[in-house]
């Protein structure tokens, strides 16, 4: 080994898994190359302001992937978001105008053990 040019942070560094970051298409990939999230730009996408319910935090993907099979089980029809905010994956749900159709869908996730679950206000697409 080197030690003149041996550098923990470049050999830990080199040592990530493939869970990355493409500066080309500004998209995570997870292992198996997923869409998890694509981050909102002013420039390609029309933004408004609006509600979603978030369901859970947690610095585990898998769980966050788990709870997310189990919504779908209980709202199939809405739509479910994962937010990568380092070091924490976010769930959040709905495309909501008001607060009273969030807090409709937040009752119903506290009726099914959801308890943490919280209204957010957000930038919807």
């Amino acid at each position: 080994m080197d030690v003149k040019n041996y550098s923990p942070l470049k050999n830990f560094i080199a040592n990530l898994p493939i869970d990355t970051l493409s500066t080309e298409s500004k998209i995570w990939y997870r292992y198996d190359n997923k869409k998890i999230h694509k981050p909102i730009t002013s420039e390609t996408e029309k933004l408004r302001i609006g509600y979603r319910v978030q369901v859970q935090i947690s610095d585990d993907y898998l769980v966050i992937d788990s709870i997310k099979t189990e919504i779908q089980k209980i709202l199939p029809n809405l739509p479910q978001y994962v937010i990568y905010e380092p070091p924490f994956y976010k769930l959040r749900i709905g495309d909501f105008d008001s607060k009273s159709q969030a807090n409709k869908y937040l009752n119903i996730l506290e009726k099914n053990g959801y308890i943490t679950s919280r209204i957010i206000i957000d930038k919807l697409e």
